[in-house]
């Protein structure tokens, strides 16, 4: 059976990468992830290994979970490194995560999550610019979050402000 260590620590691209996951854990790979993010990969049967991010809102998350969860990397795994980097003028993040672990993704999913509201909702957070990842360009213009939020609520969507 091959073992493999992968790390990569975004919230992004550990959705992206989670069909990948599942992909090699389907042809018998065994897997043990480097992620402040296990929950994404509620379901699969893959290892976790703490991740030494110094990012707040990754260090928060990976704190939330318990120590049980947490395992330590297998001395006889593979190390595959997984990135895009500036890759993405010539191809998106699919093809770039595809050539990176040799396989198709399965299906992308997600675990199912329990949300504590009932009904229709959206959380809606507001634009922002984070010290540790300082980029405005990641961001819409704060006036189009504004208008999508009026036009949910007035279609009766619950607006959840973060």
């Amino acid at each position: 059976m091959n073992k493999l260590v992968i790390s990569m620590n975004g919230l992004g691209d550990n959705v992206y990468q989670r069909g990948f996951i599942q992909s090699l854990v389907e042809r018998g790979y065994k897997v043990w992830l480097t992620t402040p993010w296990p929950e994404v990969y509620r379901g699969l049967d893959i290892g976790f290994v703490k991740s030494d991010t110094k990012l707040r809102t990754q260090s928060k998350n990976q704190l939330r979970q318990p120590d049980s969860l947490w395992s330590k990397w297998p001395t006889d795994a593979e190390v595959l490194r997984v990135s895009y980097g500036s890759n993405l003028s010539r191809a998106n993040i699919i093809r770039l995560m595809e050539e990176c672990f040799g396989v198709p993704p399965a299906p992308m999913s997600l675990p199912p999550f329990e949300s504590p509201i009932k009904g229709e909702y959206v959380v809606v957070r507001p634009v922002t610019v984070r010290s540790e990842w300082a980029n405005s360009a990641r961001n819409p213009y704060p006036e189009y979050i504004e208008h999508a939020s009026n036009e949910l609520a007035k279609r009766g969507i619950q607006r959840i402000a973060v």
